[in-house]
């Protein structure tokens, strides 16, 4: 069974594996739900049809996430390209199932390779943006230890 954090670590690996270079994030959490925007400047051969089971724009995969996605969040789910970026936005419950957002952020990073990531985290008047270039000149490194122990201090 899928987490609710697992469908942001998949959009973003996804939008890596791409070819995007640079992802931004922004991810706001509310008591009952969590909404999350992916904007990327990766490529968006699949878009009509990205839903569907059995989907994928890799030769490796089944095709079930975004099929997943649209039936964990009822449908609240759309990806569509706007200019030269795509866009995945979702409104997701959050409940038993939904996971810790710092056991999949650090491994976000931790994929990156010469791309950037900002990630910017809502809730309530809280404002934080972790952003990958900032943040590996600050520690010399993307390190999963240094953005778990941030993320973990969010909530």
């Amino acid at each position: 069974m899928h987490e609710g954090v697992d469908f942001l670590y998949e959009a973003v690996i996804n939008s890596l594996e791409a070819g995007a270079r640079q992802v931004e994030v922004t991810y706001k959490s509310y008591k009952t739900e969590v909404e999350v925007l992916v904007i990327d400047d990766g490529k968006d051969d699949i878009l009509a049809s990205c839903f569907e089971e059995g989907i994928s724009g890799k030769s490796n995969h089944a095709g079930l996430g975004l099929s997943l996605l649209k039936e964990r969040t009822e449908g609240k789910v759309k990806l569509e390209k706007v200019g030269n970026s795509t866009k995945l936005w979702y409104l997701i419950k959050k409940d038993q199932n939904y996971g810790h957002l710092s056991s999949v952020l650090p491994l976000i990073f931790a994929m990156l390779e010469n791309q950037t990531l900002k990630f910017t985290y809502i809730k309530d008047e809280m404002i934080q943006v972790i952003d990958s270039q900032a943040f590996s000149t600050l520690y010399e490194t993307s390190s999963i230890i240094h953005i778990r122990n941030l993320v973990q201090s969010w909530d």
